[in-house]
């Protein structure tokens, strides 16, 4: 892969965290799953998407559940159309 090219890495975390709302994790993991992200992208200013993630601190995040105040609320399936 050239420099130029584009990565892409994705996670799964499928434990919630202390008020168990689904898909939620630690602030601990979520700085940890980020530092291992730009590392590995070699590139300290790598965005975020966090699907099912209103409640995380950091990135760009989309939930469904308005309630959890995400940065976008919507269906996982039309998040095209919010982008």
């Amino acid at each position: 892969m050239t420099p130029t090219q584009e990565k892409n890495i994705a996670w799964y975390l499928p434990r919630p965290k202390r008020d168990r709302y689904k898909g939620g994790m630690p602030l601990w993991c979520e700085e940890l799953i980020l530092r291992l992200g730009r590392q590995l992208l070699c590139n300290e200013d790598a965005r975020i998407l966090n699907l099912f993630c209103g409640m995380n601190k950091y990135g760009l995040r989309v939930d469904i559940l308005d309630g959890v105040k995400p940065d976008i609320c919507c269906d996982a399936h039309e998040l095209t159309k919010h982008l």
